[in-house]
């Protein structure tokens, strides 16, 4: 900022700032604040676990009639046509708006629907083109799985000539592969999950990426180019309660003997939340990774039993599926034994949920638990059978049913 011409000051001076403007990092929160007291005023409620979704419900019924997202200054209203304009009329005797009419753009991503209206789909196929004509790779030779199984491992010794003479005729810099994972890694929490696993490898490398990284983040950019259409679908015919998976790599990281926990909450027949990470501890057998996964996946239950509750869904406990029975055992069973004395604790909280009926625990085949896909590289039938089970599919319907205002 600078001060008002004709105004000279002393640098021993500084400015205060009498109300927030747009820019400051503060600004997205004091607007929601701003945001959340308007509706406040008109009877929305904050539902429990999520502070930018709001709801409304009748007078008459005390049944919801209205669901309001916010994200920094865009809405999403989900309301029947009696209840959406009034809502609107609230936001423009307010601020100065813009009415986008019917979602089909939202935060770089497209909403489709079917012809019937019965089923959604997200892509975001336009940013895939993107970043694929960045970095060149728009014709290159399809690949139909992100991950080999030995996908990658960290490199060892100082860079040789040879290899740092390759990367710089291609332009290949450390901070072009952090924009280029940075990338990869909002399409992975947006549209698509089938990244989770390959994506989160590529992220352990941020701050030195070789040769080796640069093929890996080529064979996703080739597995992209053949799945620019993909789509996450929706359908009202997919189930109306949320059922997580949760799976573990035991000692999968060749480099430390780290696991990698994965898990994946479906609803409405799509992945509804995902996850690919790498355990902090290294476990010491499959029960003790598998704990660990569990856990993880049990903490995200617990979140979106809220967000169910606030949105009328109902408190039912949360179903997880595990294929490790030991784990099963010790979790849902709470058996003990001279092999788990040393795991810790914290993981044992899982237990006190399955007591509680926060969620409950159940048996699944390895081969129909879907979690699988975040914690290794899988071939290719198996992958396409869990890229399937998760929702995301080629087809192309059309149609729109939200509405969106910026």
């Amino acid at each position: 900022m600078e001060p008002p011409p004709g105004l000279e000051l002393d640098d021993e001076y500084c400015y205060e700032l009498m109300k927030c403007i747009y820019g400051l990092k503060q600004a997205a929160y004091m607007f929601n604040e701003h945001v959340k007291a308007l509706l406040l005023r008109h009877s929305f409620e904050v539902i429990p676990g999520d502070d930018c979704v709001f709801v409304h419900r009748s007078p008459s019924t005390g049944l919801i009639d209205c669901i309001l997202g916010v994200h920094v200054d865009d809405l999403i209203i989900a309301a029947g046509p009696s209840k959406m304009k009034p809502v609107k009329k609230i936001f423009n005797d307010a601020y100065t708006m813009k009415d986008l009419g019917e979602l089909s753009w939202y935060l770089g991503m497209k909403v489709e629907w079917s012809e019937d209206r019965t089923a959604c789909f997200l892509s975001q196929s336009a940013m895939i083109k993107e970043i694929l004509e960045e970095h060149h790779m728009g014709d290159c030779n399809r690949k139909f799985i992100p991950a080999r199984k030995d996908f990658m491992r960290k490199s060892e010794g100082a860079i040789s000539q040879e290899e740092k003479l390759w990367m710089e005729n291609r332009g290949y810099t450390d901070t072009k592969y952090r924009a280029l994972v940075g990338s990869l890694q909002y399409l992975t929490l947006a549209t698509r999950p089938d990244l989770a696993f390959s994506v989160g490898q590529l992220a352990r490398f941020v701050g030195d990426a070789r040769r080796v990284q640069w093929n890996a983040a080529k064979q996703v950019l080739a597995y992209l180019a053949s799945t620019v259409d993909l789509r996450l679908g929706f359908s009202a015919d997919g189930g109306d309660e949320i059922v997580g998976y949760a799976d573990a790599d035991h000692a999968g990281n060749l480099d430390d003997r780290s696991s990698t926990s994965g898990y994946a909450f479906l609803f409405g027949g799509g992945a509804l939340s995902w996850k690919s990470k790498k355990q902090q501890a290294v476990a010491r057998s499959s029960a003790e990774s598998e704990i660990m996964a569990l856990d993880l996946a049990v903490r995200e239950a617990r979140w979106l039993r809220k967000l169910a509750e606030g949105l009328g869904l109902g408190v039912k406990p949360i179903m997880i599926r595990e294929d490790n029975s030991a784990a099963i055992a010790i979790s849902a069973k709470h058996r003990r034994t001279q092999r788990t004395k040393h795991i810790d604790v914290q993981y044992f909280a899982v237990c006190e949920d399955v007591t509680e009926k926060r969620v409950s625990i159940a048996p699944v085949a390895s081969e129909d638990n879907v979690a699988d896909i975040f914690t290794k590289g899988l071939e290719r039938s198996k992958f396409e059978k869990f890229r399937g089970m998760l929702g995301l599919q080629f087809s192309n319907p059309r149609g729109g049913a939200l509405d969106c205002v910026s």
